[in-house]
């Protein structure tokens, strides 16, 4: 967590210096839905990512790896089914990855659109009165927010096909080793214990 900390600090300080390095015509061209964005939305997604995810990541790869030894360990027999997981994990793994970086990289492109139109309606009110434009800055709103829907759907569908996979590749393995272990230890081969420790 203090190195998820440190990292965070320093993409947040290089933000600020690369926003203010920029010519200030670049800066105004983005827009201010843009920037909005970058430095709530997706300073926050990178923020729960490097405090939380990175670390988790590292303590599940230790985790995995100590109890892959310990499994095998106790029985190399018994915990020849742990294996079924692999190609299972690596399938559904590569499909998501293939698809989920254009898929959040859209998702927070129609963030950044919503944001500027919201924005511009909220420091244009008086002019959007003045001229009678309620209707037509609502409906820029509403298409922003199909847009955003669609964006979100798309990448709901993608973990929606991923985590049963996931699933499978957790689940099929206890199931596999059951039923091989128990096979093992009828015949002899294996001791309650070894199945029962895989």
């Amino acid at each position: 967590f203090i190195l998820g900390e440190k990292v965070f600090a320093r993409l947040r300080e290089q933000f600020m210096e690369r926003v203010v390095a920029l010519p200030l015509s670049t800066v105004e061209r983005a827009g201010t839905g843009d920037l909005v964005t970058r430095t709530t939305r997706d300073v926050d997604v990178l923020s729960n990512t490097v405090r939380f995810a990175v670390p988790s990541v590292l303590v599940a790869l230790v985790a995995t790896g100590l109890t892959m030894i310990a499994t095998f360990a106790a029985g190399w027999r018994v915990a020849l089914p742990v294996l079924v997981a692999v190609p299972i994990l690596w399938v559904g793994s590569r499909w998501y990855l293939r698809r989920a970086p254009a898929g959040y990289l859209r998702e927070s492109a129609t963030y950044a659109v919503l944001n500027g139109t919201v924005t511009e309606n909220v420091d244009g009110a008086r002019t959007v009165d003045a001229l009678g434009l309620a209707g037509q800055r609502r409906r820029a709103v509403e298409a922003n927010l199909r847009d955003s829907y669609a964006a979100e759907r798309y990448t709901l569908f993608l973990r929606s096909v991923w985590f049963p996979s996931i699933d499978l590749g957790y689940n099929l393995p206890v199931a596999g080793t059951l039923a091989w272990g128990g096979w093992l230890a009828l015949s002899g081969q294996a001791t309650i214990g070894q199945v029962t420790a895989v």
